[in-house]
């Protein structure tokens, strides 16, 4: 349902309207507050769902459909239910959820470089977006043989 509301028409339209990059953060903002509705905290939403938007997102817009982030969403949802990740879900392994600085750090590095990947992909995309448009719109002279 979360693919099909925000990676579907919406991701589209606005990338369309607005560019890509304006479409990645407003689509993200629209995922942490859709999080928020559903009683997740503004900090936890914004380092969960709204990171990982900007990575579903650019696979939408690769891929060309909502297939790819449906499985990289579910995929990651397995991922943290199978760890004991995800709150209230039995899970196959228990992995220890302390609050000591070390712990709390890698968490925030790992969401870091999860956000810097999306954001290079997103990046790298328009990059080759424009490089073919470019390519595309140079014409070579043709040569008059009207001598």
């Amino acid at each position: 349902m979360e693919e099909i509301a925000f990676r579907s028409y919406p991701l589209l339209k606005l990338k369309r309207t607005m560019g890509l990059w304006p479409a990645q953060l407003i689509i993200s903002v629209a995922f942490i507050l859709y999080h928020i509705s559903l009683g997740w905290s503004i900090l936890t939403a914004s380092l969960g769902p709204g990171v990982w938007a900007f990575v579903f997102g650019i696979a939408a817009i690769r891929s060309k459909g909502i297939a790819l982030p449906t499985g990289i969403h579910v995929g990651l949802n397995l991922t943290l239910s199978i760890l004991g990740m995800n709150q209230g879900v039995e899970s196959l392994f228990v992995t220890s959820q302390n609050d000591n600085v070390s712990n709390s750090i890698f968490n925030l590095l790992t969401r870091v470089l999860v956000l810097s990947a999306g954001i290079f992909l997103t990046e790298c995309f328009i990059r080759k977006s424009k490089n073919e448009n470019r390519s595309s719109e140079i014409r070579l002279p043709m040569a008059d043989n009207a001598d």
